[in-house]
């Protein structure tokens, strides 16, 4: 109900970022849920958040959780629900990515990337999903000192590798939302500069 108030409020601007987490402290303090079952468990979330953004009445009934019967009257904007991004190197992140996700959420370095996402690929494919229509976004961390021109130089690198989004992690580095909208305000004028000279 939360993500689905989001997007109405963001007029349909909201995306949705998951994983099933590597820390395994925080896994704990947080949920208090059996760490060895997480995969099943965000599986298990995922597709209900389908049938609860795309169906009404709608119920679930599963080993996490049940639902009964309950009109869900209130609709995101975006048809069938805001875009899925899902993060994680393993195969089965990639699995979940082509069952659930409307892309990947990368990490740069990884020794063999082209396997990975031939797994999403693949059982998109198998979900009766397009493969062609999964993207791919890569995250870029700030560190203090990074320079507008080191960001937009990422950029353009991963536009140049096939990359469809990046997603620009600032909120650490700036004390106040204006100096990170006027820090993005300048990569977005700096890459805009570059892409019309």
């Amino acid at each position: 109900m939360q993500l689905t108030t989001l997007d109405v409020l963001s007029d349909g601007r909201l995306d949705v970022g998951v994983g099933v987490g590597w820390m395994r402290d925080e896994h704990d303090i947080a949920r208090g849920a059996d760490w060895r079952r997480r995969g099943r468990m965000l599986d298990d979330v995922l597709a209900f958040l389908q049938e609860w953004w795309t169906t009404t009445p709608v119920s679930w009934d599963s080993e996490f959780f049940s639902l009964p019967a309950v009109h869900a009257d209130l609709r995101p904007v975006q048809a069938g629900g805001p875009p899925i991004w899902i993060g994680g190197t393993s195969e089965a992140a990639m699995r979940r990515v082509g069952r659930f996700g409307t892309g990947w959420l990368g990490v740069e370095g990884l020794q063999d990337p082209d396997h990975l996402w031939s797994i999403a690929r693949r059982v998109a494919e198998d979900a009766g999903r397009d493969p062609e229509a999964l993207k791919t976004a890569m995250r870029i961390s700030l560190e203090p000192g990074t320079s507008v021109d080191s960001v937009v130089d990422k950029i353009e690198r991963f536009s140049n590798d096939g990359v469809d989004e990046a997603i620009v992690d600032a909120f650490a580095l700036f004390p106040s939302l204006d100096q990170m909208l006027d820090f993005a305000s300048q990569i977005v004028t700096t890459w805009s500069n570059r892409r019309t000279t």
